[in-house]
């Protein structure tokens, strides 16, 4: 998902406009592959420019090198170590929950 001609055939085929994102909407960590050429990369910009934008926190990785479907991927910290994305998530998500 997240893809920018969803959210275009969203906005055509719902006769009211609602909006996919609100104030309500969860913290959210995308992940997104830098090679990825099914799902633009700056759709993941979109995606937390929206949320932040509406006062959500949001957190864009990108994944350098990697392409779609990069589930098996690693992020590369700071120090130079790397972390599996769900450990990073996991961890990106539980300190949202002590804001």
């Amino acid at each position: 998902w997240g893809a920018l001609f969803a959210e275009d055939a969203m906005v055509t085929l719902d006769p009211q406009h609602r909006q996919r994102w609100s104030s309500a909407s969860p913290p959210t960590i995308a992940f997104h592959g830098t090679n990825d050429t099914t799902v633009s990369p700056q759709s993941g910009d979109v995606l937390c420019g929206n949320l932040t934008a509406m006062g959500v926190d949001c957190l864009k990785v990108d994944l350098v090198g990697e392409g779609h479907g990069c589930w098996d991927a690693n992020v590369t910290l700071d120090d130079g170590t790397t972390k599996s994305i769900y450990d990073y998530a996991f961890e990106w998500m539980a300190a949202q929950c002590s804001r």
